[in-house]
Order: structure tokens, then C-alpha cells, then sequence
């Protein structure tokens, strides 16, 4: 269970809970996410809760986290979980694990990850090599770098590596749905992250 603190809406009052609270999911079926995570399998899960970074989704004996970033229908420049919540509160939302790590307790889900179609994620990383080049369309701007489609998976181009210059912000430089010229640096095929540049 994460440690992080979480809170659920219950008669328009938030309310705060750690992973020791009686109110979290039942314990996570780590098998079945395992599987899922492996095959790159699509589930629709409900949205229950947010912490700061994201929402909060279980059912099916599955919970886990989705980052703020993964969401598809939230704005680049949406930075407040609690408001993003009450859009998402108690829908089902399509989702693919892009994390399973059951040693830290760790399992979080992407909407966007979800619009491929399975296995996607596996062909691509297995086909992908540091240095290879694409044009690729910006899906999510951050205070710390871009993310780039790249057909299933979402590739970080941090802020260090999108100019020679200094870049005080991402969204100086390149603007959601544009389409940019990027090469691979780094490829983490056991967390499925792939580390970009513009340079």
C-alpha cells in the first residue's frame, strides 16, 4: 500500500486517509496486474479518489494511481487534482498499466497509454534503439519536460534535453499537437520509459 496520502468525497466534505485506512481498496490483486501489465491489456476501472499528482482508480481487485499527465480529456495547464476529480468522480475510465512494481507497492494506469491497441507497447519498445529518430506529435507539457506520442507509449523529453539554450519553460519552446523532430536517448524496458530529446 502507498503511503501517500489520498482523500475520497463523501457528502461535499474531503476527506483525508492513508494505506493503513479501512476505506481503501481490498488488497491488490498483483497476479492479475502483472498480466495485464505483460500482455499490455486495456481495463476500465473506476475513479474513486485523487492525491496530488492524479486520480485514484480501483475495482476488479485492482487500484493504483493515474498521473495527471495520462488523463486525456485534461489541458496541459490543468494543475489541480481536486478539480479534476469532481469531472472524473466515479467513472469508469479505460486504462493500461505502465507500471507494476510490486516491491514499492506501485501500479499506475494511463488513459492515454489505453487509446493503442494492446500489445502495443511491446512491439514498440522492442523495435525502439538510443538514437533512433521520429517525428512524433507532443501530447502533454509540464513544468519538467514534454511528452511525445509514439504510437502507444509516451516518450519524456526532460527540459534539459529540449534546447541548447536555456528554456524557462517547455511551452516556450513547442505547443500541445505539435509535431516534433525527436531522438531516443534511453530506453527502461522493465518500467516501459523512454527518455527523449530535441537536441
Amino acid at each position: 500500500q502507498s503511503n501517500s496520502k489520498l482523500f475520497s468525497q463523501s457528502g461535499g466534505e474531503r476527506k483525508y486517509f492513508d494505506g493503513e485506512n479501512e476505506e481503501l481498496p481490498d488488497q491488490l490483486n498483483w497476479e492479475e496486474a502483472s498480466l495485464l501489465y505483460e500482455q499490455d491489456q486495456v481495463i476500465s476501472l473506476k475513479v474513486k479518489g485523487c492525491n496530488r499528482g492524479g486520480l485514484l482508480v480501483h475495482g476488479d481487485g485492482l487500484h493504483g494511481f493515474v498521473p495527471l499527465s495520462h488523463l486525456v480529456g485534461v489541458e496541459c495547464t490543468e494543475d489541480d487534482p481536486e478539480k479534476i476529480f469532481e469531472q472524473y468522480k466515479d467513472s469508469e475510465i479505460n486504462l493500461k498499466i505502465i507500471e507494476c512494481d510490486q516491491g514499492r507497492g506501485r501500479v499506475v494506469f494511463s488513459e492515454r497509454a489505453a487509446q493503442a491497441s494492446p500489445g502495443s507497447r511491446k512491439r514498440l519498445l522492442e523495435n525502439l534503439s538510443p538514437g533512433k529518430c521520429a517525428w512524433e506529435t507532443v501530447t502533454n507539457i509540464t513544468d519538467f519536460g514534454v511528452f511525445v506520442d509514439l504510437g502507444g507509449v509516451e516518450g519524456l523529453v526532460h527540459i534539459s534535453e529540449i534546447s541548447w539554450g536555456r528554456v524557462h519553460h517547455p511551452s516556450d519552446v513547442v505547443t500541445l499537437g505539435q509535431d516534433v523532430e525527436v531522438y531516443v536517448i534511453q530506453i527502461d524496458q522493465e518500467r516501459a520509459r523512454i527518455a527523449l530529446s530535441l537536441k
